[in-house]
């Protein structure tokens, strides 16, 4: 039961209205994805892939550890130019 004074809100409301406007796009890119992963399932869990992605892994730290560097000596440049 509302409060007096207060009317509730309207419950008809629809899935459709409060889903973002690329959902289905979405959703079907999803079902693609999966399908293709079904269709590859063996090599996606075989040891080749696993080696694969561990190398994708290092290049993503070698990556990160290079612009880590780059930041650190661009800041440091900048306090010495600030200083002077």
């Amino acid at each position: 039961m509302a409060p007096v004074g207060l009317t509730p809100p309207p419950l008809r409301c629809t899935l459709d209205s409060t889903m973002p406007a690329g959902f289905d796009a979405a959703f079907a890119k999803v079902k693609e994805l999966v399908a293709d992963f079904r269709a590859n399932e063996k090599f996606h869990l075989s040891p080749a892939c696993r080696e694969i992605l561990g190398k994708f892994g290092c290049a993503d730290q070698l990556r990160n550890a290079v612009i880590k560097v780059a930041l650190s000596n661009s800041q440091r440049q900048t306090a010495l130019f600030c200083m002077s």
